[in-house]
């Protein structure tokens, strides 16, 4: 015990300052009943965590675009900031952080490639972010074809990850960005068995394979309901990696003919949903609050690992999601019930 206190005392504190400051649901009921844009910003420059962000806005002029930059670029502040206190080791493991952050960046690029209209505020990445970057951000976002964006990516693993879909010739973006997110996944994966001890390798398979599952669920939904997608090319966009759903699961959900089918196949599974006419929302809602209980659950078994750094990079991301969510329903003119639908609190 003294060796892990003296080990991880110092980032452990610091992520317990910062999981302070995180917004609880009554902050979130302020900012709803916010009634412009300008008072959102006013507002966040008098909270702890986004003060020192916003303080130099000008709540007047201020632009949506500006706003989001600035709340992305607190989450990797957030990380650069426990990355000086963690040791080698410790950094190692956040690099299985890290990596969805680096492929988060990718895609966006890939995004831009299709739709010139997207913004991307790749110098602010690259400044907090600037020991750990492995792909040319700069190249990336002016590349003009995808062949020119693969060729930027050179060297890079994800070269092998892109190309080959490319070369098939029938893809599309939607394509592209699935095989980066199973990339992503089956590399951490991997990757967790060999940079974490024993104890915290057995939490975080529990965090990140439940993720892994319910990604896989999603993934599937989606393909039946919106995108009519079949079996062979569902199979090639799901993560190839099985924690407590078990393949002749997720086969009995890949043939489920229809979405009713497929949910009551689901809840014969880990991860049913309470509730007769279950809608996406309501499955989205349910299984974040399954990843979060896994994540908090972690940090308590945990104290001293890297368990609660883990639980507060994932709570910090769902934050700036809701963040982003609510300043929509500013913008929008949407009433704070409506937007509170959106919410995963």
């Amino acid at each position: 015990m003294s060796g892990s206190l003296r080990k991880y005392s110092g980032i452990t504190t610091k992520s317990k300052a910062k999981q302070g400051k995180l917004f609880k649901e009554e902050d979130y009921e302020e900012l709803m009943s916010l009634g412009s844009v300008r008072e959102y910003v006013l507002y966040l420059k008098n909270t702890d965590a986004y003060r020192s962000y916003f303080e130099s806005f000008n709540e007047n002029i201020v632009h949506r675009g500006q706003i989001e930059k600035t709340l992305k670029a607190t989450l990797y502040e957030s990380y650069e900031s426990l990355y000086r206190f963690a040791d080698r080791k410790q950094r190692k493991q956040l690099a299985l952080v890290y990596l969805h952050y680096e492929i988060s960046m990718l895609s966006e690029c890939l995004e831009r490639l299709y739709s010139k209209t997207i913004d991307i505020d790749y110098k602010a990445y690259a400044r907090v972010l600037n020991d750990h970057i492995a792909i040319p951000m700069e190249k990336l976002v002016e590349a003009k074809t995808i062949d020119e964006f693969i060729a930027d990516l050179k060297g890079t693993p994800y070269e092998n990850v892109l190309q080959p879909i490319v070369n098939s010739k029938n893809y599309t973006l939607f394509d592209l960005l699935m095989h980066l997110n199973c990339y992503y996944y089956k590399t951490v994966w991997k990757l967790k068995d060999k940079v974490l001890d024993k104890s915290q390798d057995k939490s975080f398979t529990k965090c990140i394979g439940t993720k892994i599952d319910i990604m896989n669920i999603m993934m599937i939904y989606r393909c039946k309901k919106y995108y009519q997608v079949d079996r062979t090319k569902m199979i090639a966009i799901l993560i190839p990696v099985n924690y407590k759903l078990k393949k002749e699961q997720l086969k009995e959900l890949m043939a489920a003919e229809t979405v009713s089918d497929f949910i009551a196949k689901l809840q014969e599974t880990e991860y049913k949903v309470p509730g007769e006419h279950i809608t996406q929302e309501d499955m989205e809602r349910a299984y974040y609050k399954k990843t979060v209980k896994m994540y908090t659950d972690s940090k308590a078994q945990d104290p001293l690992s890297m368990a609660p750094i883990f639980c507060y990079l994932f709570q910090k991301e769902r934050e700036l999601d809701n963040l982003t969510t609510i300043l929509e329903g500013i913008r929008y003119g949407m009433d704070r019930a409506k937007i509170r639908e959106y919410l995963i609190l």
